[in-house]
């Protein structure tokens, strides 16, 4: 695969950071073009991901340089750069100042958070496929050894180095089903933005976030027993890994926004332009 996207003399562009930054720009697109179709501002919708993300970065780094400030002294702009994101704690922190900036502006601009949440269901999945293409391409989230024929090896010792991955064996490529689950859940979101122009169609705002929720952290449980990676932790002696009990309580999430919360439920007339 290709860690390295360019490279000339010390300035180095990895394929993972090109493939997150599309990610990005693709996911806010299509959040923006269901926002409109939900009745919803597109622009304050773009806004709210770039605040979210921001957010994420911003706390990643102060988290990460106060639980690392003598490295912070001594390398400051290594630490400060996108790339040492190696622990765990870091960047779920992150995720919580992203997720806390988020809910401040949405509430500021008085966007209702489920129907929000059901605009960017769609751009979430397609950018979680296009990073799962970027950790194919680094060696990242690299699969068991396998004997099938659509086994994938990594060569470059760069994936290797950042990632650990095994050089010169064939493993499960787990990148790959993440990604086709993704583009497959993405196409199924899009559809039920669409259903909801149908005056028959009676929905509660959150059951399409819901439904990215539960799918994907069903497809997510499955494909993490053929991941080898490490770093994802254990629960119950080993039974499954930290990674899939996040991925349960995202299921069981999941579903309780598909409950009821209403006794009656208008038809929701959205039309995506």
């Amino acid at each position: 695969m290709y860690p390295r996207l360019f490279q000339t003399g010390p300035l180095l562009i990895p394929t993972y950071g090109v493939a997150a930054a599309m990610a990005l720009i693709c996911a806010l697109l299509l959040a923006m073009r269901a926002a409109r179709a939900m009745g919803l501002d597109p622009d304050a919708v773009w806004n709210l991901g770039l605040v979210a993300v921001c957010s994420a970065f911003i706390g990643s780094r102060f988290l990460l340089v106060v639980s690392n400030w003598r490295d912070f002294l001594r390398f400051p702009l290594l630490m400060l750069s996108a790339a040492p994101l190696k622990s765990g704690g870091v960047l779920y922190g992150g995720l919580l100042f992203g997720v806390a900036a988020a809910l401040f502006y949405a509430r500021r601009k008085g966007l209702p958070l489920l129907r929000t949440l059901d605009a960017f269901a769609p751009g979430l999945a397609l950018g979680y496929a296009i990073v799962m293409l970027g950790c194919l391409a680094a060696g990242s989230s690299y699969g068991v050894p396998t004997a099938e024929p659509w086994g994938i090896e990594f060569h470059s010792k760069f994936a290797a180095i950042w990632s650990g991955a095994p050089l010169g064996v064939s493993l499960q490529p787990t990148q790959i089903y993440e990604a086709a689950s993704e583009f497959l859940l993405c196409a199924l979101l899009l559809w039920l933005v669409r259903s909801r122009t149908r005056a028959e169609t009676h929905r509660q705002d959150g059951e399409i976030f819901g439904a990215w929720l539960f799918l994907g952290g069903a497809a997510h449980f499955v494909i993490e027993f053929y991941r080898a990676d490490p770093g994802r932790g254990s629960l119950f002696g080993g039974l499954i890994t930290l990674t899939q009990g996040v991925a349960l309580i995202v299921i069981i999430e999941g579903g309780l926004l598909w409950l009821d919360r209403t006794n009656k439920r208008k038809p929701a007339a959205y039309a995506l332009q």
